[in-house]
């Protein structure tokens, strides 16, 4: 019997966790199933691990695979896992449904993500949310003290310590043990065949810090595992599930999407993105491997050519998601997708160039040139390895998506559907409308944007309005374009924006739910 149903435990109930996968999974022609949202958490609340337990107990005698985020079985959730709500043996107890159910389907391919603890702590209050960059600060001069030997800093890494509460900064570090107890157990798991690959993600971070320490821990034990073959540690976070689920996906299929990345500058490939610890070209190479897939040298090699607008190294957009700057060369990339699918070359775009948002200047540019919907794949979300995990879990579905023509028909609209919500989120609400929410609930209800208090209802209202015009905005271009070239043999009616709301009580990010009325051309 062919199956084509993968379990999935999400990271938690944001759209980029529980959605994504859904969304990649379908394009693929996989169902993907989950426990019910409600038993994922919600924000400071921790997702009910017995309850996923329970359900991997249930589904796994009827699934093709298993794709288990870690951080939601052990501690509930990414939030959850910064804080010391459950020890580290009660983290054990809740993982060991993975070894139980390996002994009952020995053939049942495992795949686990776990996160690597980012430097600062969860701002889940007005105390933490003043302690947090302190928090951030000690680990990177921690780190240059105890690893890279620069004691005359000894001093001012104290006096930083004196002026963080003690139970912040224990907490974090509490959290910081636990966690790369919890790693370093997923990897032993690796080396006994009871988890068939795991990826360890780097959640944000920097060129200096803590986790150097405890990322320099966990190669040595790839290495003397033996388990280079399935186990990675790089950056990343939230996209892990789907990096997994792609690469499960194409070893249920036996195939292997060949990759050609090319970048919008020399200098942008080597730039360290916001929230990284290393240069953009060598975080592309990590997620490509990751995904399942294999990087190739020349386009004419590849299944898909992977466009990454590169970060300019010397100027960081703030307020305004643009550079604005005649080295930013998006003429190229538009130009490059021109030329690339001219040759009948599938053509993913990973828009890293702004740090959680799409880049203004080359979205626009794709627009009028009515190129976005002859892309295979485009995200431009969060950090650089949120992206890359996306754009290349779609492209990479996308493309085994269309090897067969029946499947092609089926899973176009879920393609479609995707592509818009993408542009909804990261090109309208991350590049325009949450700028502007922030200042509006700066000014009119003097609150953080990053935790809303008791006005979640006032705000996520105000978005709603705001994201409608964006997408009443977008609508009549993509409408303009879809039907002009169209290789799935069906035609668009319209698009649709069903839901659109912030996920939890904070503005940081959106979830969108969108709709592509097909009909047959």
């Amino acid at each position: 019997m062919n199956n084509r149903t993968i379990g999935v435990i999400p990271l938690d109930n944001r759209a980029c966790c529980f959605q994504f996968p859904k969304r990649i999974g379908a394009i693929a022609g996989y169902d993907i199933i989950h426990p019910p949202i409600e038993a994922l958490g919600n924000f400071m609340d921790a997702g009910d691990s017995e309850r996923s337990k329970e359900w991997i107990r249930k589904q796994a005698g009827s699934v093709s695979c298993l794709v288990l985020s870690i951080d939601q079985l052990a501690y509930g959730g990414l939030i959850a896992s910064r804080a010391m709500d459950r020890t580290l043996e009660q983290c054990k107890e809740l993982l060991s449904i993975i070894p139980e159910i390996k002994r009952e389907y020995p053939n049942l391919k495992i795949a686990a993500a776990s996160v690597l603890m980012r430097l600062s702590i969860t701002y889940k209050n007005k105390e933490f949310l003043e302690y947090g960059m302190m928090i951030f600060k000690y680990s990177q001069l921690y780190d240059k003290v105890h690893r890279l030997g620069e004691s005359e800093l000894r001093e001012e890494l104290e006096q930083l310590r004196e002026c963080i509460p003690a139970h912040i900064l224990q907490e974090y570090l509490e959290a910081r043990k636990r966690n790369h107890e919890m790693n370093k157990l997923i990897l032993d798991w690796c080396a006994q065949g009871i988890v068939d690959y795991a990826v360890i993600t780097q959640e944000d971070a920097s060129p200096i810090g803590m986790h150097l320490s405890e990322q320099k821990l966990l190669m040595e034990q790839i290495y003397t595992s033996r388990i280079q073959h399935k186990a990675m540690v790089y950056p990343g976070a939230d996209e892990a599930v789907q990096t997994l689920l792609i690469r499960m996906i194409q070893e249920l299929e036996g195939k292997q999407a060949r990759i050609y990345p090319r970048y919008s500058s020399t200098a942008g490939k080597l730039a360290v993105a916001d929230f990284e610890d290393r240069p953009v070209e060598e975080t592309v190479n990590c997620h490509i491997l990751a995904s399942g897939a294999v990087r190739v040298d020349h386009p004419d090699e590849a299944d898909i050519v992977l466009i990454v607008n590169t970060p300019e190294p010397d100027d960081r957009p703030q307020d305004t998601k643009a550079y604005f700057n005649s080295r930013h060369n998006y003429w190229d990339i538009v130009q490059g997708i021109k030329h690339e699918i001219s040759r009948g070359r599938n053509v993913a775009v990973a828009d890293v160039a702004i740090c959680n948002a799409s880049d203004l200047e080359l979205v626009q540019y794709v627009l009028e040139e009515g190129l976005y919907l002859e892309l295979i794949a485009y995200a431009g979300w969060n950090t650089a390895g949120n992206t890359l995990g996306t754009v290349l879990g779609h492209a990479a579905a996308r493309w085994l998506g269309m090897q067969d023509s029946a499947l092609a028909h089926k899973s176009a609209p879920y393609h479609y559907t995707f592509m818009l919500e993408r542009l909804l989120d990261e090109w309208a609400y991350q590049a325009q409308v949450r700028g502007e929410i922030n200042k509006w609930i700066d000014t009119e209800l003097g609150l953080n944007p990053n935790h809303l208090e008791n006005q979640y209802l006032i705000v996520n209202e105000k978005v709603q309005l705001l994201m409608k015009e964006k997408f009443e905005q977008v609508r009549t271009v993509l409408l303009q374009q879809i039907n002009r070239t169209n290789r799935d043999g069906i035609g668009v009616a319209d698009f649709h924006m069903k839901d659109v709301r912030l996920p939890w009580n904070r503005t940081f990010e959106v979830s969108v739910v969108a709709d592509c009325k097909f009909k047959q051309a």
